[in-house]
């Protein structure tokens, strides 16, 4: 059986995975560290991450896992939408998120 193609991602050149990894926020750091072996080698978002950043996005969790008028997925969004519009943008209305 083929193995398949690593991601282009991971074809880029080690010099520049590394230019974009430092431009990562904290969360998405963390996120693209467990996106395979690769990356969970070479990121450590507890280093490139500032300590405000970090306690930012840690206030943000704790607010959202208290506040029930946004989902979870809202967490890492730019813009938080309410619930009920979220659910609008994702397809159904009366879908719960």
């Amino acid at each position: 059986m083929e193995q398949p193609k690593p991601s282009i991602l991971v074809r880029f050149p080690a010099e520049l995975q590394l230019e974009l990894i430092d431009q990562l926020r904290y969360q998405d750091a963390i996120m693209l560290s467990q996106v395979n072996r690769h990356f969970h080698k070479i990121i450590d978002p507890q280093k490139i991450s500032s300590s405000e950043e970090k306690t930012a996005f840690v206030k943000q969790a704790q607010y959202f896992k208290h506040n029930d008028r946004y989902s979870s997925c809202d967490v890492g969004s730019k813009e938080l939408l309410p619930r009920q519009a979220n659910a609008r943008v994702h397809g159904s209305p009366d879908r719960q998120v």
